[in-house]
């Protein structure tokens, strides 16, 4: 297989996180955050896009593994006083 490896690509994805950013990625359609993104945080609204790019090619790798791994349109959102899923 030609490209990258998706651990390489969720590699890439977990640099740009950090454990107590405010940024986080979501589907703008569902609202689920999905795989890679699923549990991570980022620092600023620049590496949360970022974020947001790498997760395009993760799921596109993997889509190639699975072609009915469902598609998200991914959105970058700022916690307000609580996180997502910590209550």
């Amino acid at each position: 297989m030609v490209g990258r490896t998706l651990r390489e690509i969720r590699g890439e994805l977990e640099s740009l996180a950090v454990a107590d950013g405010r940024y986080y990625v979501r589907c703008g359609r569902t609202g689920e955050r999905p795989v890679p993104v699923d549990e991570l945080w980022f620092p600023d609204r620049s590496a949360a896009v970022e974020a947001v790019r790498v997760a395009h090619a993760y799921r596109a790798t993997l889509r190639r593994y699975d072609p009915r791994a469902p598609w998200y349109d991914f959105v970058v959102c700022e916690a307000t006083d609580e996180r997502p899923g910590s209550g």
